[in-house]
């Protein structure tokens, strides 16, 4: 039986073996929540690039032909807009540029730095796989005053390599490494909203 699940495993990356997925937005990856206790006003998201695209293979020998190419600002300005706007009481809004701030609180301008991803087998001894996922995260806050922005914080945050959900087998890699992606950049935007809430 041991024998016979490896085999599986590694005849379906050989099926996935080559190919190049795209990794967008998805809300059904977004986890239902409570991130924190909402306060008064509006939040603003701006991206400062909004269509880039990122394609990157995995840093591991499972899958490893494959590669991915993730929608980093799209997925960055939806998750922004989910996990913030549910702190501010009246929510929050896609910003083009740092001018159009009218009615609003705070801008954030959230930033991949970087990001990789595992595909780990080695964790489950061959019998299943772990996608994995670190990113790292600028946040920079800041401040409305008399139609400016005024910057009141600025820091980077490291994930560490976190864990998605282990799978036997999955014929979309790239979707669990997407949730994980989405999962995760969830969790470092409401950390910095716990720290930066106190400067508001």
């Amino acid at each position: 039986m041991y024998l016979i699940k490896k085999l599986i495993i590694f005849f379906a990356f050989l099926f996935i073996v080559g190919c190049t997925s795209d990794a967008t937005f998805r809300d059904s990856f977004l986890e239902r929540r409570s991130q924190g206790t909402p306060i008064p006003g509006k939040v603003g998201i701006i991206i400062s690039v909004p269509d880039e695209i990122r394609t990157l293979g995995p840093s591991s020998y499972s899958g490893s032909a494959t590669k991915i190419n993730f929608s980093i600002g799209k997925i960055t300005k939806e998750v922004a807009l989910s996990t913030y706007g549910k702190l501010f009481l009246d929510g929050g809004i896609y910003i083009e540029d740092k001018t159009k701030i009218e009615n609003i609180t705070i801008v954030v301008e959230p930033k991949i730095l970087d990001l990789d991803y595992k595909y780990n087998q080695l964790k489950n001894i061959g019998f299943a796989i772990t996608p994995q996922v670190q990113i790292v995260l600028l946040v920079k806050v800041y401040k409305t005053k008399n139609e400016l922005l005024e910057t009141i914080f600025e820091r980077t945050y490291d994930s560490g390599i976190k864990d998605g959900d282990t799978y036997f087998m999955d014929l979309e890699p790239a979707g669990t490494i997407n949730k994980t992606l989405h999962v995760e950049l969830q969790n470092l935007m409401a950390l910095s909203f716990k720290d930066f809430k106190n400067k508001l």
